[in-house]
């Protein structure tokens, strides 16, 4: 990785700029991955926010850097996890190697995470991977149904189900699988989450009948 820092954006405008630059420049871009390492956290967030900025508006231009984003998801650095989450959920959209499939254990490992940031933006990505990739739909189903297995506390279990309940929302249409997901959603109609509670509620609203 080139030992370069990339200009940090302050405001919105700023971001989309650098993003732009980016997808045009690999000085740039290379800047804005070494950034993503910087352990100041003002430095790191304005690169991740340019590079979530490139990876939804240009996610090609993004995507050979598959590599550098799955090396993030290992180590005990949350911060680095919840970026490499957000990015890669976004390539998938691009993704026609099949690379996230590669990963896929791995990736879902990460409800299990010590740290419970990793897990709840896992758990809340993943209606975006289902929609991307709709042949995992079943597998993606089945992992977040297996939240209540992890080391989590109940608190924080509930947290995570609360993501995952936005992502069962997104993808239940096209599931071929439903029963399980409203299986799930009757049993958060009494979580202690208000938003868990009442994602269940729309999902039973709608789909339930």
């Amino acid at each position: 990785m080139a030992k370069t820092s990339a200009p940090q954006p302050q405001l919105k405008g700023e971001t989309v700029r650098l993003a732009r630059r980016a997808a045009k420049d690999q000085k740039v871009l290379a800047g804005l991955l070494n950034d993503i390492l910087s352990n100041k956290e003002k430095v790191r967030y304005g690169s991740f926010q340019a590079l979530l900025h490139l990876s939804e508006t240009e996610p090609k231009a993004l995507y050979p850097t598959w590599d550098f984003f799955v090396g993030l998801l290992t180590g005990d650095h949350p911060s680095r996890k919840y970026i490499a989450i957000h990015i890669l959920a976004r390539l998938t959209s691009v993704d026609r190697s099949r690379r996230f499939e590669k990963i896929f254990r791995e990736f879902y490992g990460l409800l299990d995470d010590p740290s419970v940031i990793p897990a709840a933006h896992v758990a809340g990505h993943s209606g975006m991977i289902a929609l991307a990739k709709p042949h995992l739909q079943t597998k993606i189903t089945s992992a977040l149904l297996s939240i209540e297995e992890t080391h989590h506390s109940p608190h924080r279990k509930e947290l995570v189900k609360a993501y995952a309940m936005r992502s069962f929302s997104e993808y239940i249409a096209q599931a071929k699988r439903r029963k399980p997901i409203l299986e799930f959603a009757r049993k958060q109609t009494k979580s202690e989450s208000p938003s868990a509670r009442k994602a269940a509620q729309q999902i039973l609203d709608r789909w339930g009948k």
